[in-house]
């Protein structure tokens, strides 16, 4: 087929309103309408069948690359309101998808064929493909490859996007309620979900389960010395060495102000209180806030939890051992 016959293929599939292969400029109108239908068969079925967007993308490659070999990478990226400055890239060849976030506005490198995807309002990313050389009969193809299924595609990529960002923020919103601003570590209120979920598995297989509260000694003085800011220094290491000195299992939180709660599963009154006078003495060895080298101390509570005890009455008991040691001398670890 050359000229006036391919402008009188292409006419012919825009009133058919369907998809295509691309075909070889020798073969015959039934032959190209055949190889039309097949395509929008596999590709719609693609779309219906495939549990992933990825799927999709590498299936459609796929189809694309058995009419052009020298077709190297199918690039396709997008964006939605939900992910403000970020744009997700998908980069398809014959060994699969990758995908990867990019950060800020995100520009296709250069293409030897672009399309535009729109999700019927606006702009919602594009397609990108590389290859050595396209003939102008493969790009007439493409194009009107790519505009019929432009509006399953675009959909498709608009509902990933929208998963894949609101999935995020919801992570991120998550790790706002849970954790502490100021230190990263687990706040008061996860500390009594998580306790509440510990003691039940305690009840159900009776493994050790014990608690430790430490509280900075003095902490009034740095602040009133050394301002807040130094305050939140000292904090912020405390943090680090509390994280760096308990297990992967144990969960670590700020309890409020300068006191902070290790939880740690099957751990029993001994090894907990080992735990809790190592831990003393990371912190006392320890220079804080950089050039002020600050020499600071803590006090600890441990208690082991026995079976009936809330989680607010397992606390209180390293609570009120915390304060036995602090009240007799300070730097110390009080165990029952």
């Amino acid at each position: 087929l050359r000229g006036e016959m391919i402008d009188k293929v292409i006419e012919k599939l825009e009133k058919l309103d369907c998809g295509l292969y691309l075909i070889d400029e020798k073969e015959s109108d039934i032959v190209i309408l055949n190889k039309i239908d097949e395509v929008l068969k596999h590709f719609f079925e693609d779309a219906l069948l495939s549990s992933s967007f990825e799927s999709v993308l590498e299936n459609l490659f796929r189809h694309i690359k058995e009419k052009i070999n020298h077709v190297e990478l199918m690039e396709v990226y997008g964006k939605t309101d939900i992910s403000k400055d970020k744009a997700a890239v998908f980069l398809v060849n014959e060994k699969g998808v990758k995908k990867r976030t990019v950060e800020g506005e995100y520009l296709p490198p250069p293409c030897s064929f672009f399309v535009e995807l729109n999700d019927g309002k606006k702009e919602i990313g594009g397609i990108c493909l590389r290859s050595k050389d396209l003939t102008e009969t493969e790009r007439k193809f493409l194009d009107v490859l790519f505009k019929k299924i432009d509006t399953p595609l675009s959909i498709s990529l608009s509902r990933e996007l929208a998963y894949e960002f609101l999935e995020e923020a919801n992570k991120e919103l998550m790790e706002q309620v849970i954790k502490d601003p100021l230190t990263g570590l687990y706040n008061r209120r996860y500390l009594f979900e998580y306790l509440k979920v510990k003691i039940k598995e305690f009840e159900r297989f009776s493994y050790p389960l014990s608690l430790v509260m430490i509280d900075i000694d003095k902490f009034k003085d740095i602040n009133d010395t050394y301002g807040h800011l130094v305050g939140d220094c000292v904090l912020k290491e405390l943090a680090l060495i509390l994280r760096r000195n308990t297990r992967l299992t144990d969960c670590v939180a700020r309890y409020g102000g300068e006191e902070f709660t290790i939880v740690m599963p099957f751990a029993d009154l001994k090894d907990a209180c080992a735990k809790a006078e190592s831990i003393r003495k990371s912190v006392e060895k320890h220079k804080f806030c950089k050039d002020l080298k600050l020499d600071v101390t803590i006090s600890a509570g441990v208690a082991v939890y026995s079976k009936g005890l809330s989680p607010e009455e397992f606390v209180k008991i390293a609570d009120e051992n915390l304060y036995k040691a602090k009240n007799t001398g300070r730097n110390k670890v009080v165990c029952k």
